[in-house]
């Protein structure tokens, strides 16, 4: 038995250990190959350098215009841009803030978990929030997942504070938390479905107080108005991520939510990625048990809620890992009750309950050596990447000013999903430190290549073999200045002799 201090002491060890250990470990040598990643740098370096604007998000693909975008509300970008400039625009900033983030969860969570399960089942928690694939993937990545992950949590741990004493300072605390939170990733509104569930199964007569519905209605509109302000953007300069207007709706058609091979992506993702085959095999027997009450069964049904809302990324192996990460949660909080019930059922036998800290531990070892494993193979398979190579060719043939057009291995439409694709490859514009436009694979026209030109780009760079739809266009109208096994740069307006 170990006391609350004595528990997070010990947490703050590994928690140091941990840090070392990424950082040595897990050095950033992929942003550039990560699409996500190469975004977020690119709009946390416009924040440094084209004017701090947190409330007007920059993109680099946005043509001649300013490049203001409807984005997410880039708080983690806002924290980066100032460590650029002290840094010389390095890559490790954001990735320092990412390890921060999910230091600080660890911590929450063990406060959260230590009130209802004991100091050494929330230990257990807060490393499984450490050592998961998310944990080491969102602390090493240049993206704003890790500090929503960490909103989310001050936002469930302040509620459950109140549920217990009624105050409403915490709630509060949970409601701002939870607004920004839904600001930087609108699916973080979930947890306000876990939270009524919660107040319908244990705290009904709180239904009555209006300073629960005030609170409730105070996290809405801090994402409503962030929302509201994104489609106004879009209405005036053209460019979005698709959060509500334009782009690519992350939204599945009624449909797509019975679709066989999408549910069984979903199940396979998360269980790589978000709620865990040993978490979830726990969970199903402490259910079986009886052990689940209003905060398991509100936030296993508010995290399906969340993935079946966001289908369309949340299937994708690699670029909709990220969309797990509240899973990835409530499976910290399956392994903290799995250990506190076992624990508990070992404790007229001091010997198990040894073996059981002893066993946890190498489990625990064993998820981080793996986790480490996977994100060192996916930056090796990234930093190596074609298009970062001629990105990076790229940067030696451009001004300060000068605008291209990079030709993207994605189309603008989805046949699949039946709507409008993200075909904004930001990679090559991010390793070049240029902009300009992204032109479709399936819109790789003339006439648009040609108005283009008319609005100012240099320069047409395409990684791989270069469009059968451009190819004479080309000939007449730009020459190559420079090819290789990754690509081609073409100059615009300069036909060949």
């Amino acid at each position: 038995m170990i006391t609350r201090r004595q528990g997070f002491v010990l947490l703050l060890g590994v928690i140091a250990c941990w840090l070392l250990a990424q950082a040595v470990l897990l050095p950033p040598t992929a942003v550039s190959g990560h699409w996500r990643q190469a975004e977020t740098q690119s709009m946390a370096l416009n924040l440094a350098h084209r004017g701090f604007e947190p409330l007007m998000p920059r993109i680099n693909w946005g043509g001649d215009g300013p490049g203001y975008v409807e984005a997410e509300l880039p708080l983690y970008q806002s924290f980066v841009a100032p460590l650029l400039l002290l840094a010389g625009d390095a890559e490790w900033p954001g990735v320092a803030v990412s390890l921060g983030c999910i230091a600080l969860a660890a911590l929450v969570f063990f406060a959260m978990a230590e009130r209802r399960f004991g100091a050494a089942a929330a230990v257990v928690g807060a490393v499984y929030v450490l050592t998961s694939r998310l944990g080491v993937h969102l602390s090493t990545a240049v993206m704003p997942d890790a500090m929503v992950a960490l909103l989310y949590l001050v936002a469930l741990e302040r509620f459950l504070v109140w549920q217990g004493e009624r105050r409403a300072g915490p709630l509060l605390v949970s409601s701002v938390a939870l607004g920004i939170a839904g600001c930087i990733k609108p699916t973080a509104l979930g947890l306000g479905i876990a939270e009524f569930g919660i107040v319908v199964w244990s705290a009904r007569d709180a239904l009555r107080r209006p300073i629960l519905w005030g609170t409730w209605v105070l996290t809405l509109v801090l994402t409503g108005v962030w929302l509201w302000h994104g489609t106004r953007i879009y209405a005036e300069y053209g460019n979005s991520f698709g959060v509500v207007s334009g782009g690519d709706s992350k939204f599945p058609a009624l449909g797509d939510l019975f679709a066989k091979t999408h549910l069984y992506n979903l199940a396979r993702v998360s269980f790589e990625w978000g709620i865990g085959r040993v978490p979830l095999l726990l969970g199903l027997v402490l259910l079986v048990r009886r052990r689940w009450q209003a905060t398991e069964w509100a936030l296993a049904i508010a995290n399906v809620v969340v993935l079946l809302v966001s289908l369309r990324y949340a299937v994708l192996d690699y670029a909709g890992g990220h969309y797990h990460v509240f899973a990835m949660l409530l499976g910290a909080w399956l392994v903290t009750m799995a250990f506190a019930a076992t624990r508990e059922d070992l404790r007229p036998r001091p010997r198990q309950v040894l073996l059981l800290a002893v066993a946890t531990v190498v489990l625990l070892l064993a998820q981080y050596v793996d986790s480490v494993s996977k994100r060192r193979h996916e930056d090796r398979d990234q930093a190596g990447s074609d298009i970062v190579a001629l990105g990076r060719t790229l940067a030696g043939h451009v001004g300060p000013d000068t605008l291209v057009v990079v030709q993207s291995e994605d189309d603008a439409w989805d046949p699949e999903w039946q709507r409008t694709d993200n075909y904004q490859d930001p990679r090559l514009l991010y390793a070049s430190r240029t902009r300009g436009w992204v032109l479709p694979h399936d819109g790789a026209k003339p006439e648009l290549l040609a108005e283009y030109v008319g609005k100012g780009a240099a320069l047409y760079v395409v990684c791989g073999e270069t469009p059968e739809t451009l190819v004479g266009w080309l000939r007449e109208h730009a020459r190559v200045v420079h090819h290789d096994e990754h690509g081609t740069i073409y100059a615009l307006g300069r036909p060949n002799a």
